[in-house]
């Protein structure tokens, strides 16, 4: 993925998607986590949650790498630790609501 992001357009493509899908998890997790739902659900739900961790990790890795694709490192840094603990926070709900 570093050599895909070239630019700070595509960074913040990239980030952006990462931010809708952690709220997409969240509304799922959030409008349907009383009801039964069928194993295949929670298990995707943790996936997609798996999935979304990495591509932040991937992301905050390449903000620290190439710092000319950020404008405030700081910013960028603190922004990309939140969303990691926030789909951790996610998918320890998810895992502890559905076991």
């Amino acid at each position: 993925m570093n050599g895909i992001i070239k630019s700070r357009e595509q960074l913040k493509k990239w980030n952006i998607r990462s931010s809708t899908l952690t709220l997409a998890i969240y509304i799922l997790y959030g409008v349907f986590y009383r009801l039964d739902l069928p194993l295949w659900y929670e298990y995707s739900l943790i996936a997609i949650t798996l999935f979304n961790l990495v591509l932040v990790s991937i992301l905050l890795y390449i903000s620290l790498v190439n710092r000319q694709l950020v404008d405030h490192l700081k910013t960028a840094v603190f922004l990309g630790i939140f969303r990691l603990v926030i789909n951790l926070v996610l998918l320890m709900l998810i895992v502890n609501n559905s076991f």
